[in-house]
């Protein structure tokens, strides 16, 4: 196995090998990241042809010289589109962050050929990403939903820490909806002063999220802003509940993490987390959009001790179908299956 893209060459910890394309310029995203450049929608003409040629130039390359028996591409995008035409038996997995653009007549004209290409197989990460990708392109084309989420190994098993905190962890964007949870906040601080709220990440929406906070006049409200990751396991893992207000989570990997630290999750009622959040035994879900419903929520959840009593149920449902060790068994009966 071998690792081709916009990546770091050389050897890794893991022994695979990476083969890095190059490109003059910073890397575009699909959605704002504070790690990341311009979107793929700010880009003009002239830098999308260089990074297609870049992702043609490079690709073409590694296939030559690996000649692999199956290409795995990550995301319903350009890469896939050129690992389809080398004619290799090709997996594109679908992660939701990508659909939007197909509701550019442009885009979905351009990509299309992957829903016909009959060496190519369709996999998504929920249903809800599958569902999606059907209405934007307006076919109904062929996905297979295979779930992931964190190591099994991740579960932390023991007594749960007596704790007040209410967690957030991911990019500050608007379609993460954090300012729902702000609100949120206000009102269940002036019921559960003790309350504290954390939030994790950074992101275009960090400003105005601060600035919210400020105007609520929240007493408990802290921005961490972009940290380690195993510090974030460790503020979950200390986390009376994890909120998580987007209301189209392509799969929600962090709610999921929170879980295996026997974490119960408040999310709103939309997008994969109908798939996720299955059980009122492991959380709750609020209407989108709704502070006052999310408030009720997390008040409940503090004062009648959600976290002793839902923890085992939460890491049940890492152990059981949203793990990273059960979707790679997967992929690779998926690859032998295409070769």
């Amino acid at each position: 196995m071998a690792v081709a893209g916009f990546v770091r060459s050389g050897p890794h910890d893991d022994g695979v090998p990476r083969h890095c394309f190059t490109f003059d310029g910073s890397l575009p995203v699909f959605t704002a990241h504070p790690d990341g450049g311009s979107t793929f929608a700010q880009l003009d003409v002239m830098t999308l042809k260089r990074y297609t040629a870049a992702i043609e130039s490079g690709l073409g390359s590694v296939v030559d010289r690996l000649s692999p028996a199956v290409i795995h591409a990550n995301h319903f995008w350009l890469f896939a589109l050129s690992a389809a035409r080398t004619g290799r038996p090709v997996i594109v997995t679908i992660h939701g962050s990508e659909l939007p653009y197909l509701g550019d007549p442009r885009w979905r004209e351009k990509l299309m050929p992957l829903t016909r290409a009959p060496n190519v197989t369709l996999l998504a990460n929920s249903r809800y990403t599958a569902d999606q990708l059907r209405q934007q392109l307006q076919t109904n084309v062929a996905v297979e939903v295979l779930p992931f989420g964190p190591p099994a190994t991740m579960i932390r098993e023991g007594p749960a820490p007596r704790t007040c905190m209410v967690l957030f962890c991911g990019k500050l964007t608007q379609i993460k909806e954090v300012d729902v949870l702000l609100r949120a906040a206000a009102i269940y601080e002036s019921r559960l002063p003790e309350v504290r709220t954390v939030i994790c990440g950074d992101g275009p929406e960090g400003v105005a999220l601060r600035h919210l906070a400020e105007n609520l006049e929240l007493k408990g409200c802290i921005f961490r802003g972009t940290i380690p990751h195993d510090e974030v396991v460790e503020l979950m893992w200390e986390a009376a509940v994890y909120v998580s207000p987007c209301r189209v989570e392509g799969l929600g990997l962090a709610p999921l993490e929170a879980c295996s630290q026997g974490v119960p999750v408040i999310a709103a009622a939309g997008g994969a987390h109908l798939e996720t959040i299955h059980s009122s035994e492991m959380g709750a879900l609020f209407e989108p959009g709704d502070s006052r419903s999310l408030a009720s929520q997390v008040i409940a959840a503090i004062s009648t001790g959600w976290r002793g009593r839902m923890a085992d149920a939460c890491r049940n449902t890492i152990r059981g179908p949203f793990n990273i060790e059960r979707h790679v068994a997967a992929l690779l009966s998926r690859y032998r299956q295409i070769t």
